[in-house]
């Protein structure tokens, strides 16, 4: 321990145990202005965006600098009748401007200064699973209200406090899909359905902090399919160019604006968006959309409107990917959990995962992941997880689905009575590939679980990172090493 009450890492980097003032101050938030939110995002092609959400359309778009030059920036979407019958329900203005990812030092918006880009990024705060859960079931209804019941303001707030090159979002920001039952008051006023005040509630206010700490990369998590919260998405997140049709997702029957809907029996173009690639320093991103994934196997029923089955489609989007990465090291970011692991167990042996990820993986390169997939990095499982195989055919998996989302196993406003399954127990047990018809079995060489809210940090050493999975406290939930070489999570006792 430092004598400034800092924890310092064998990496040489360092960990806030204990909140400071700035910490404390960002927790407030800042006082109101035009400008409400502004941030860097990466965008397929070696491109970033320069964003920024204005309150008021009236004020038009503001300019950014950007090493010290003037960057328009412009609306994100033509003035149609459609899009100004839809600003009823986002009532905002989203600017943007693309520029080159690589060769800047810094932007500023809004008087607000964003990092750009580095090529080797030394820090990256991984995070995911991050909006408020409130359903028609009271038993699934958290107390947005409460900061302790739903914590990301806080917990935005101390990742940004570590000051990351780099900020990775494994999906499903919006999850204020249904009015706040009577029954939980703890919730009482929340904003709900796919509209501005839902999306802030659940995102840009209590992660301002955050968004403007670091560059991000922002992966689309199921809770943003085009079925529930596509539109803010598409508005607001998305790195592509703004297209009216993947706003209201055509292809199926969208549901009225503002309220939820039903999926059809095909999907459109958008419901699977094509991966893109973020270059990390030492690693690749590759950013996969598995929003419509089938978790429980490979999902040969529904199809694209193009005739595919969805691990058709997939396959065809990350054999070039792939491809293109050989003779590199890659972290798969993608939504759902290629190999999680659950309490259910099939042919005998512990299971989980996404079974169409896996029938996919396997289609490419059988009897393991592609080669250049050192890392699988998702959400969807609402805690920490970090497992190794013993056969390294097989990537190791990291579930970050921690950051604010009602935790799995706990109730409501209850308690939180998770009880992990992991930890020694899963340890040299056999793990069977749901995706797979012939079900082959692999063996866990390891396997740390908490359900505890948190955040998680990559700091770069030779050959890999070493990894710090924190509490609302700043306590450890795991302490890792992540080698590239070897295709290991190792999480030591």
């Amino acid at each position: 321990m430092a004598g400034n009450g800092v924890l310092r890492l064998r990496s040489g980097s360092r960990a806030p145990l204990a909140l400071s003032a700035a910490i404390l101050a960002g927790l407030a938030g800042p006082a109101r202005a035009a400008v409400v939110n502004q941030w860097v995002q990466f965008a397929p092609d070696d491109t970033v965006l320069l964003r920024a959400i204005e309150d008021d359309p009236a004020n038009g778009c503001p300019t950014a600098s950007l090493d010290g030059q003037p960057v328009p920036l412009a609306s994100r979407g033509t003035v149609t009748a459609k899009a100004q019958a839809a600003q009823t329900y986002f009532p905002v203005l989203m600017c943007e401007a693309s520029v080159s990812a690589w060769g800047h030092t810094a932007a500023m918006i809004g008087g607000v200064t964003l990092k750009m880009p580095v090529a080797n990024p030394s820090r990256i705060v991984l995070i995911g699973d991050t909006g408020c859960r409130v359903t028609s079931s009271p038993d699934y209804a958290q107390a947005c209200n409460d900061p302790t019941q739903f914590p990301l303001r806080f917990v935005a707030t101390f990742a940004a406090s570590f000051k990351p090159d780099l900020v990775v979002h494994v999906g499903d920001y919006f999850y204020r899909e249904q009015p706040c039952p009577a029954a939980v008051p703890g919730c009482a006023g929340s904003p709900s359905y796919d509209n501005w005040d839902t999306w802030n509630a659940d995102w840009f206010d209590p992660a301002r902090n955050l968004l403007a700490s670091a560059p991000l990369a922002l992966s689309r998590g199921n809770h943003e399919s085009c079925n529930r919260g596509a539109r803010g998405w598409f508005r607001l997140l998305d790195p592509r160019p703004y297209d009216q049709n993947a706003v209201d997702c055509v292809g199926q029957t969208p549901p009225a604006e503002g309220t939820p809907g039903t999926r059809t029996s095909y999907v459109s173009r958008f419901d699977a968006t094509p991966p893109y690639v973020v270059k990390a320093g030492p690693v690749a991103l590759i950013m996969f959309d598995s929003s419509i994934s089938d978790v429980s196997g490979p999902d040969t029923a529904t199809r694209t409107q193009d005739g595919l089955t969805v691990p058709e489609l997939y396959k065809a989007q990350l054999e070039p990917v792939f491809a293109a990465l050989s003779g590199r090291s890659a972290f798969f970011v993608t939504h759902k959990s290629s190999f999680d692991i659950r309490r259910a167990t099939l042919h005998g042996a512990l299971s989980g995962g996404d079974g169409t990820q896996q029938s996919v993986f396997d289609a490419i390169s059988p009897g393991g992941v592609p080669d250049p997939v050192r890392l699988i990095v998702s959400g969807h499982d609402h805690q920490f997880e970090a497992i190794n195989f013993d056969e390294k055919r097989y990537a190791p998996q990291l579930v970050v689905g921690n950051g604010g989302t009602l935790l799995d196993n706990n109730s409501g406003t209850q308690p939180q009575t998770f009880v992990p399954d992991t930890e020694t127990a899963n340890q040299n047990q056999p793990y069977a590939l749901a995706g797979l018809r012939r079900a082959p079995k692999i063996t866990i060489q390891s396997d740390t679980d908490e359900a505890r809210y948190g955040f998680t940090v990559l700091d770069a050493v030779a050959d890999g990172y070493v990894l710090n999975a924190y509490d609302l406290a700043g306590r450890h939930l795991a302490r890792c090493v992540v080698q590239l070489t070897a295709r290991s999570l190792i999480c030591p006792r």
